[in-house]
């Protein structure tokens, strides 16, 4: 379909095609998929189809907030002032501007458009409960967090399995249930991934499940299989292409790592880690892992 609206010169036809096959994309390479959007975006604006441009631009933003990208990310998220926005796509705007500030340490957390009480889109539903999870989270209120956490996991699979954006929802979910220390809460929310077939589950998916198995494992206080886990989530999230991602597997590993008095296999790690976050401007992400503190105990131990 992309191959033949090119040939034709439709850009209208060529859009439609471009946000279905993106959407794919970005489940197995997300790099590609922000070529996708991109070439999306131009092909809207020809079109003069404002609420499709709405949608290519909001897939826009999440391609690059999750490969890295993110300087260009906020004039696309400041499209959500603009009243004829569709709310459920400002929602999703806020929700990524929140993420943004959170990782670069940003205060206060930007405002949340607020849903009616008789809102019964799974979509808007899923994505407003992870934006409040956010805020939940920084003011300590895990538990509530872990709570929203279980039930953007069912609006989720509810709206589209897991495909679509369940790979930037769910994640969220499991960790907030795993702050809360709610254990076997954060094993029910992977199960529905673990269980899957395995033709459902793309690269970003299955770096993820390996991701979070050895955050649970870790949590447990299991040595299981956390260092063959966070290595099979490193290697996936950087061939998936995204740096943020892979900065935070390696900071885990790195700091699992330490832990097990193992300072030489961890230093190179987080060196990695916190050059991927200081390139980011993720200062939020440095506190979050005290990046600096564990280089200086893993210097400590080597030394000893």
């Amino acid at each position: 379909q992309v191959s033949l609206a090119r040939e034709l010169n439709r850009p209208d036809l060529l859009s439609n095609a471009l946000i279905g096959w993106g959407i794919e994309l970005v489940q197995h390479d997300v790099t590609k998929g922000v070529e996708c959007f991109r070439e999306a975006v131009a092909a809207y604006r020809q079109t003069g189809n404002a609420a499709s441009l709405q949608a290519s631009e909001v897939n826009l933003a999440i391609a690059l907030w999750t490969t890295g990208e993110w300087d260009p990310v906020p004039a696309l998220t400041a499209r959500r002032d603009d009243e004829a926005f569709e709310l459920g796509l400002r929602v999703v705007m806020a929700v990524i501007e929140r993420w943004l500030a959170d990782a670069r340490g940003v205060e206060p957390l930007p405002a949340l458009p607020t849903l009616t009480n008789d809102a019964d889109n799974l979509s808007d539903l899923a994505w407003y409960e992870t934006g409040r999870i956010a805020e939940l989270l920084r003011v300590g209120a895990v538990a509530e967090a872990a709570d929203l956490g279980e039930k953007v996991v069912e609006h989720a699979l509810g709206w589209s399995g897991l495909g679509d954006d369940f790979i930037h929802l769910w994640p969220r979910a499991v960790t907030a249930a795993i702050a809360a220390g709610q254990l076997e809460r954060a094993g029910e929310l992977i199960r529905p991934v673990q269980d899957a077939p395995s033709g459902l589950k793309g690269e970003a998916l299955t770096a993820h499940l390996h991701h979070l198995t050895a955050l649970l494992a870790i949590a447990q206080g299991s040595p299981g299989d956390v260092e063959a886990d966070l290595t099979a989530a490193i290697k996936g999230f950087e061939q998936y292409g995204s740096l943020p991602l892979t900065a935070r597997a390696r900071a885990d590993l790195g700091r699992w790592l330490v832990d097990q008095d193992r300072a030489a296999d961890a230093t190179p790690l987080l060196e990695k880690a916190r050059a991927a976050f200081q390139q980011l401007g993720a200062d939020g992400w440095l506190l979050e892992y005290d990046l600096l503190g564990l280089g200086e105990k893993a210097e400590t131990q080597a030394s000893a």
